[in-house]
């Protein structure tokens, strides 16, 4: 079992059968197996703390494979882009329903078909589906030119009352996104964004959205390696629903972070009228 240290936001002694564990994590890049093999030691782990549900970090599988400034190339995309039948979902499913985990995935490269897509997921044993996704939207010309298509829908991970609204990359910058995944209550918002080109002003994006949105909002950060060499750290950042950093950790050590279920007693709330989000997911789908 790698080292790893587990952390209480608040330090509350009894933080509720709805309290969700969020990790920074070692990642390897193109490291698959070896990932896999640390995510499931990670898993049990948490399982045995009595969390049941659990946030591994954007691109766990094998890093930050897709970047603008690196030589990706669809056929690497294609080799790395993560199938039903793979063996790090069917693993993920296995653990799932034998350990009774909700798990979610800031995100992958995700294989539907001849389709390519950069998607969060939650697989879950409360659901016949093999995953749960939230496919990006918001594609970035090179991108594109690797294969990868844009997610239709817009809509959170949800499974009975786990309901987590998801965003990917640039898509944190379009509000009007955020709105529409949170018309279903979510109990936060989870942001995930490449490893390799994080956001400008994090930090007060972070604050300033969870305030506006009035919900709370979990950044998973982890630590990045190529074999032995240390490349990129990122920052894990918990909120509250007031625009208050709760938490926010930038190290090389590894942790669980667990976030008490009380923090998430209120549901997240929208000004917004349902016409005028009708009105804008219609345009979305026109426009891609």
């Amino acid at each position: 079992m790698p080292v790893i240290r587990i952390e209480i936001i608040g330090e509350a002694e009894d933080y509720g059968k709805n309290a969700v564990a969020v990790v920074h994590l070692n990642i390897f890049e193109y490291a698959k197996k070896h990932n896999l093999d640390h995510a499931k030691n990670i898993l049990l782990f948490a399982r045995e703390q009595d969390i049941r549900t659990i946030i591994l970090p954007y691109m766990q599988p094998y890093g930050p494979v897709i970047d603008e400034e690196t030589t990706s190339s669809r056929r690497m995309i294609r080799k790395y882009a993560l199938s039903v039948n793979d063996p790090y979902i069917l693993t993920l499913n296995m653990i799932a329903r034998n350990y009774g985990l909700n798990i979610i995935v800031a995100g992958i490269i995700e294989r539907a078909g001849s389709k390519i897509y950069i998607s969060s997921i939650m697989i879950s044993p409360y659901t016949q589906l093999s995953m749960i996704r939230h496919r990006k939207i918001m594609i970035k010309d090179y991108e594109r030119k690797l294969g990868i298509s844009p997610g239709k829908a817009i809509a959170p991970l949800k499974v009975r009352d786990t309901i987590v609204a998801s965003i990917l990359d640039d898509e944190f910058y379009v509000p009007e996104m955020i709105r529409l995944l949170l018309l279903e209550n979510s109990s936060f918002l989870l942001y995930g964004y490449s490893q390799s080109s994080p956001p400008k002003n994090l930090t007060n994006l972070v604050r300033t959205y969870s305030y506006v949105f009035s919900v709370p909002i979990i950044v998973p950060g982890s630590i990045i390696y190529y074999r032995n060499k240390l490349l990129h750290v990122t920052p894990t950042i918990v909120t509250d629903s007031e625009g208050n950093i709760i938490y926010k950790y930038v190290g090389e050590e590894q942790k669980i972070i667990i976030i008490p279920d009380h923090l998430f007693a209120g549901p997240a709330s929208s000004n917004v009228e349902m016409d005028t989000l009708k009105l804008i997911a219609r345009k979305y789908r026109t426009i891609l």
